[in-house]
Formats: C-alpha cells, sequence, structure tokens
C-alpha cells in the first residue's frame, strides 16, 4: 500500500502507466519514511495498491516493485489505472480491512504491508467497478518450433541456451541477409516461451561502437579526453548538430578548469543550449563547470544516468572521462542527454529550486 501526497507527487497526475517511478526512501527533510522497513523489504514483483492522500482519499492505481533497492529509492512500474478509484471510505468501514497498517495509521506513512486476506479484499472493492484488464494471449514457442525454422542442430541450440544462460550474450556472425536476426528472434522466443515481440528489443548499432562497448560497458584508450572529443565530434556531425569545439586541439596535457570554465559560460550566456565536457575522469572538468552560477553539471557514466539527470535535474551540462568510457558508449550518453528534456514534475522542480537557493545564499 503506497500512499502519495499531491503536494510532492500524485499517484494519478505525475505518473503514467508503464512508467518507472523512483520513489525516494527519504522525504522531504531528509528523513526515513514510514514505514522504513517495508521500502528494504520490497521485492521486484510486489503488487503495490496506490493511494492518493489528498483531496478525495482513494485508491487510483495499481502498480509493481520492478527493483530492489539500492537504499536510497524503490522502482515502482504504474500497470493499471484505476478508471473507478475506490474512496477510504469503503477501506475504513470494511471489518476486514479495520485492522490493516493504513487503517491503523490512518495512511499516516508512505509504504504499508498487507496481509493476503487484506490484499484480496482490496482487489474485490478495485474489481467491482474496474475489471480486471484482458491479457494479450501470446502463441506459444517451443524448442521444437525453434529447430523446425532455423537450420540449428538440438545441440547447438542447448550450447546456445546455455551460453546466454550464463554469460548473458553471445555473438553470431555471418554476412548480411544470412538469417541473424531471424534466428536471434526465435532464440528468445524459445526461451520464454511465447513468440512475444514486446519482449525483444532490436538495437542498431552506430558503426564507431563496439563490442566491448555495448556489453562490457566501456573501453577506455587509458588517454585524456582529447581522443574521446574527437570520437564525439564524429557522431554529433552525422547526427546533424550544431556544437562549437572550444578545445582543446591535441592530446597535449592542459588545465582541464580553463576549459570547464568556458564552456559553462557559453551555456550560462545562452550561447550553448547544453555543454559536454571531457577531461580524464569527467571530475575535475566538471566540478570547474559548477561553480558558475546556473549551470548543473553531472558526471555520467552511463545511459541511464544520462536519461534521469535531464529528467529530473534538468541538467544543462555533463561530464565524462577519457580515460574511463570508450567512444561508443560516451556517444550514447550523448545521444541520450541530449534527446531528453526535463520531466517538469512538480518534485524535481522543487529539488532545483532548492538547489538554486543554495547556489544564491553562497554568492552574495
Amino acid at each position: 500500500w503506497l500512499t502519495g501526497s499531491p503536494n510532492y507527487w500524485s499517484p494519478s497526475n505525475d505518473w503514467e502507466l508503464g512508467e518507472d517511478v523512483d520513489y525516494t526512501l527519504y522525504n522531504e527533510s531528509g528523513n526515513k519514511r514510514r514505514i522504513f522497513k517495508h521500502f528494504i523489504e520490497a521485492k521486484p514483483g510486489d503488487i503495490v495498491i496506490a493511494y492518493e492522500a489528498t483531496p478525495v482519499l482513494q485508491i487510483v492505481a495499481i502498480g509493481r516493485v520492478v527493483s530492489e533497492t539500492d537504499g536510497e529509492v524503490l522502482y515502482i512500474r504504474k500497470e493499471e489505472e484505476l478508471l473507478s478509484p475506490v474512496p477510504y471510505s469503503e477501506i475504513l468501514n470494511n471489518p476486514i480491512l479495520k485492522d490493516s497498517e493504513p487503517v491503523k495509521n490512518r495512511c499516516q506513512g508512505s509504504l504499508f504491508s498487507l496481509t493476503y486476506d487484506e490484499y484480496e479484499e482490496v482487489m474485490r472493492l478495485i474489481r467491482k467497478e474496474n475489471p480486471e484488464p484482458v491479457k494479450e494471449e501470446y502463441e506459444t514457442y517451443t524448442k521444437n518450433d525453434f529447430l523446425n525454422e532455423v537450420y540449428v542442430s538440438a545441440d547447438d541450440y542447448d550450447k546456445l541456451v546455455n551460453l546466454l544462460l550464463r554469460k548473458k550474450n553471445l555473438i553470431l556472425q555471418g554476412a548480411p541477409g544470412v538469417g541473424k536476426t531471424f534466428a536471434a528472434k526465435r532464440l528468445a522466443y524459445a526461451m520464454m516461451g511465447v513468440k512475444d515481440e514486446s519482449r525483444v528489443k532490436q538495437v542498431q548499432f552506430h558503426q564507431n561502437y563496439s563490442y566491448e562497448d555495448f556489453v562490457m560497458g566501456y573501453k577506455p584508450n587509458g588517454q585524456g579526453g582529447f581522443e574521446l572529443k574527437e570520437e564525439i565530434k564524429n557522431f554529433l556531425d552525422e547526427k546533424g548538430y550544431d556544437y562549437v569545439d572550444i578545445g582543446t586541439d591535441s592530446g597535449e596535457s592542459v588545465d582541464y578548469t580553463d576549459f570547464g570554465l568556458k564552456a559553462a559560460e557559453m551555456v550560462k550566456s545562452g550561447e550553448a543550449d547544453r555543454g559536454i565536457l571531457i577531461c580524464g575522469t569527467g571530475i575535475g572538468i566538471g566540478i570547474s563547470a559548477n561553480k558558475v552560477p546556473g549551470i548543473r553539471c553531472a558526471m555520467v557514466s552511463d545511459v541511464y544516468s544520462a536519461q534521469m539527470t535531464r529528467e529530473h535535474n534538468d541538467a544543462n551540462m555533463i561530464s565524462m572521462g577519457g580515460r574511463t568510457l570508450g567512444g561508443g558508449l560516451a556517444c550514447m550518453i550523448v545521444e541520450k542527454f541530449l534527446t531528453t528534456e526535463f520531466s517538469h514534475g512538480e518534485r524535481h522542480q522543487n529539488r532545483i529550486n532548492k538547489i538554486t537557493a543554495i547556489e544564491e545564499k553562497y554568492n552574495k
């Protein structure tokens, strides 16, 4: 049972169907949420009943925990939006639910636990006016189906499956048009047991992406940021972005602070919309940029962080490290940073306002 207060976050208005929300384990004051242990004990697959505290007090959605907490946030996906919300009065006056955690605590808390009987009763109340969504039926797909469609022996199929289960990746080599994609999709179907296209994603590699970049996450060149900058410039050229390269122009050692300051001043003045900074690790040049009022520069090393720092922090600059990232992954990070917009969520804007207030306090 998840309680949301629209003053900070509304389960009905700030949570899109299918969206994963990162619900923090700490409130706006930095204190642990009630009941904290439930956040720690939540497991992937747990059903979440989303209740909106004000102004009408009602159950508005059903979600599901998608991953264990990292100690800071719990990730929950919205799976169903109730067309007919269940008013709290039906919960409060229900004899089966009178001793439930939400009722006993008057919903004064964030995450409560329901017993199996309590959960069944809540779902009964929900389903009175909200029929269970019809689940799409998928065609079953077995090992035999795979062997009938793909020219692979049963022994080789078993080897492929075992490799994927153990190593989590494999490479199918061959000339264009020989059926690598066809075989890969059907291998996925056979392992899932159903022919579900929605669970299979095809990724088109940029020509500079290497296998190591994609699977291992990075393939650094061991140098500073110059070579990585040049790779990113090639990527931006191919994508048709307008940009200004303010240096450096060689692999010789320079003071990253000078370049961090210059780029940050361009973003602050409006001469540039966003900035991409690179040094050996991305740390020092990012710190330098963040000394300029109005700059929110995030050091990122993965695509998800690039997305989140735009959606949640409205970051206008990112920094990366030439010694820690390969060109393929860096280009994916840059693309995500440039194509993701700020979510304009109320809670995120409130936090950005607080960051600005800190900045103003110490820059008087």
